[in-house]
């Protein structure tokens, strides 16, 4: 696993977190307990806290030869 830190423009840390073996990566944005986690598709995760905002982003790489056009039909569809 591999651990970046990287500054906003407020100086406050988001943290990068790669776990190689297996093909995920998680962005730390806020450090808060997760109330929720929205599915935003297959391959992408989007974490909130009890008051609605954001506070992580995973990344889930999946198989190279993954269709995503059902995710992003429904994507659209929402809009």
């Amino acid at each position: 696993m591999d651990e970046l830190e990287i500054l906003g423009k407020d100086g406050k840390p988001f943290t990068l977190t790669v776990e190689s073996e297996h093909d995920t990566a998680y962005l730390k944005i806020r450090d808060a307990a997760i109330a929720e986690t929205l599915e935003v598709s297959s391959e992408l995760n989007v974490d909130f806290d009890e008051k609605g905002n954001v506070i992580g982003i995973e990344i889930l790489r999946g198989d190279d030869d993954y269709d995503d056009s059902e995710d992003r039909a429904r994507m659209e569809s929402e809009g």
